[in-house]
């Protein structure tokens, strides 16, 4: 969908649950594998690889490392051969697993900070409720000997956090607040030994967290509120050198609301023959207001061909400016409205793009009016973020 809104002018400023599909992929990560293919059919990561390769996972498309807070520097992770368990997922029995030759994921760089933390998340998906197994292994570490696993991040200071300590001999459970780890909200007691492979699983479904190591409840179950939904990513401290493997979450993906909406809106409008809705990505949340509209791209359309696109002029103008704008063509007869989107505090967050048939004799008021309360309520299916 082109911008075919030559000829704008400004019209109006304006004032101030969908369904679950449960998703199960099974996917191996070779190294050549395309980012695009990645993108696609996430998420297992079995044996990380099947052949050695000395590039960073996080340089996958939708990979990124962080660490939280301000000490130290970001976590180097390799994919390195090593000897891990058979990848049998339903088995969270680590003990009754053989080893084969394969490989896995390591944090390999060393820090003499002790409040390092070092982050690798899959930065392409958000997780809600889902359900996480991961084989870990504590390599090595003076400071710390720590392997975990961060859920629900809404950014690298903020998320749950489920991390082994060796040097502790503890599984713990608790909070990220603004880059400051809470007080265990639970802490068990267990012997971890350096060089052996241990099964952690987490199943999260709404305010119900359960974990488990090595299939047993080691601690009860958590209810806790705080993280809702958020990236899932790979966890240590300090100089803690701790490797994985085998990891898949199965996990229930919220349809795309957008699209949703937009199926709504033309269900619910048969004038309205072509859609798309633009939206920020989470960056935007830390971006310069005035930059916001940069990072503004095609979230659901009519046509799929359009998804990614980058917004145009006027799409931008209308989001910068959180006012309506209108247009007509003349091949097919359309009117074309741009519409913010706001949410129910009334701020902007997207832009909607309507094309509605435009019959003889018919009113741009009455359509501008089906436009706007079409908008009104797209914004608070989709205001939710």
């Amino acid at each position: 969908m082109t911008d075919q809104i030559s000829d704008i002018r400004k019209v109006y400023t304006c004032a101030r649950s969908w369904p679950w599909l449960l998703l199960l992929i099974s996917f191996t990560i070779a190294p050549n594998q395309k980012a695009e293919e990645l993108e696609t059919l996430m998420w297992s990561w079995k044996n990380f690889s099947s052949s050695p390769t000395t590039s960073s996972p996080f340089e996958l498309k939708g990979f990124r490392s962080a660490q939280t807070g301000d000490e130290g520097d970001v976590g180097l992770w390799q994919v390195e051969p090593m000897n891990s368990p058979t990848p049998v997922f339903y088995i969270e029995q680590t003990s009754d697993l053989p080893l084969q030759e394969g490989y896995a994921l390591k944090q390999t760089s060393f820090s003499s900070q002790p409040d390092r933390f070092a982050l690798l998340m899959y930065n392409d998906q958000d997780f809600g409720d889902f359900k996480l197994i991961t084989r870990f292994q504590l390599v090595s570490g003076g400071l710390e000997q720590m392997a975990g696993i961060a859920f629900r991040i809404r950014d690298r200071n903020n998320y749950y956090i489920v991390r082994a300590s060796g040097h502790g001999s503890n599984l713990a459970f608790y909070r990220f607040i603004d880059g400051v780890p809470t007080q265990p909200v639970l802490t068990s007691k267990t012997d971890l030994e350096t060089g052996k492979w241990y099964t952690l699983s987490i199943e999260a479904k709404g305010a119900q967290i359960v974990i488990r190591l090595d299939g047993k409840s080691i601690m009860p179950v958590v209810n806790d509120t705080t993280f809702t939904h958020g990236k899932i990513g790979f966890w240590t401290k300090a100089d803690s050198v701790s490797a994985f493997a085998d990891t898949r979450i199965d996990y229930e993906a919220n349809v795309n609301r957008f699209d949703k909406a937009l199926q709504w809106a033309m269900d619910e409008n048969r004038n309205v023959k072509d859609g798309r809705i633009l939206a920020t990505d989470k960056s935007a949340d830390s971006a310069d207001p005035d930059k916001k509209a940069d990072l503004l791209r095609t979230v659901a359309s009519t046509r799929p061909d359009e998804l990614k696109q980058v917004a145009t002029e006027s799409e931008s103008r209308c989001f910068l400016e959180n006012s309506v704008f209108t247009a007509k063509i003349s091949k097919p007869r359309r009117w074309v409205f741009l519409l913010p989107l706001q949410d129910h505090n009334g701020e902007i967050f997207a832009v909607l793009r309507l094309e509605m048939n435009r019959k003889f004799g018919s009113s741009k008021s009455v359509a501008m009016a089906q436009a706007l309360g079409l908008a009104r309520e797209i914004g608070q299916k989709t205001g939710q973020r």
